[in-house]
């Protein structure tokens, strides 16, 4: 079973301010348990039953978010970045989650047209910088079983990026 919904809005606050958002609510369950092989008791062959009936699937976050607030003046524009994942089960069984997690980043970028080289159509210069709070935590997890156990890789470090591009 599965029930969600998603609502994204752009507001625009005259030329030069943006604020985008979107929320997402997802509740998927299992329908009902299933069978996973035999085991013997007392010499017969009996189905193995998997209790996942009414349990959330895993690595489904019931809530997510991302907004971005973006300002343009001229050649200068620049970001700020916000992503919300909430706890997703990293189990079959439900038994163990992973917490939630909000990173910020922020993005600037200017036209440098005005000091391009000629043989050049256009040249711009960025920096975007992750993860400014240093958020620690699980960005991608992966299910090992019913329960008991998972892999998890956590959320990379706080980076800072340069980029120079021109086009031709």
């Amino acid at each position: 079973k599965t029930n969600g919904a998603d609502l994204v809005g752009t507001l625009e606050f005259g030329p030069h301010y943006r604020l985008y958002n979107a929320v997402s609510y997802t509740s998927a369950k299992y329908g009902s348990d299933y069978l996973s092989g035999t085991k013997l008791v007392n010499g017969v062959s009996t189905p193995v039953t998997v209790a996942t009936g009414g349990k959330y699937v895993p690595l489904s976050p019931k809530w997510m978010n991302k907004t971005v607030f973006s300002v343009r003046y001229g050649g200068f524009e620049g970001q700020i970045i916000g992503d919300y994942v909430g706890r997703r089960y990293v189990t079959y069984l439900n038994d163990l989650s992973v917490k939630s997690n909000f990173q910020i980043g922020l993005q600037a970028s200017w036209d440098l047209d005005g000091v391009k080289p000629d043989w050049t159509r256009s040249a711009k210069a960025s920096i975007n910088l992750t993860n400014i709070t240093n958020t620690k935590g699980i960005s991608t997890a992966v299910v090992t079983g019913n329960s008991g156990g998972y892999q998890g890789f956590p959320i990379a470090p706080q980076m800072v990026f340069v980029t120079l591009s021109a086009g031709f």
